[in-house]
């Protein structure tokens, strides 16, 4: 009767430095944005597919734990595939081979950098870890909000 989401919860989706938020900037970055010259970089998908076998198998043991009425080790099997899977889509950002990034954009980042202090980053989303740091998940009942 439960189910686990994993992605940008609304409570984690407000910037102040861009308009649509860090579900937009997922969406963005999975998708593509053509007319914004952005190609897509597809990391939430194909991260939390790369652990489906092991996503499968905590999803069957919380099955068979809800059916013997073991409540408490069926949470805890959706929290630990909740986690696995964040895990998961961050390890894709870190060491996924996306499209580099164009020149201005590398341009822009060292801007920003010496702006902040910080240091450039040339690998898309890994820039200021805000959107990054976003992607959680949440545990719902089936049927609910």
């Amino acid at each position: 009767k439960k189910r686990v989401l994993v992605g940008i919860p609304a409570s984690a989706d407000k910037r102040d430095d861009v308009e649509f938020g860090n579900a937009g900037i997922g969406y963005i970055n999975e998708f593509g944005a053509p007319e914004m010259n952005i190609p897509p970089r597809p990391h939430l998908v194909p991260g939390v597919a790369a652990i489906k076998d092991k996503i499968v198998a905590r999803l069957k043991a919380a099955g068979q734990d809800a059916l013997e009425g073991r409540v408490q080790a069926a949470d805890a099997q959706l929290e630990a595939v909740g986690q696995e899977a964040v895990n998961a889509v961050d390890t894709k950002i870190a060491d996924g081979e996306f499209t580099p990034l164009a020149p201005a954009t590398l341009a822009a980042r060292r801007r920003y950098a010496r702006k902040t202090g910080g240091h450039a980053v040339d690998k898309p989303l890994q820039l200021t870890g805000k959107y990054r740091n976003s992607i959680t998940y949440v545990i719902r009942k089936k049927g609910g909000d």
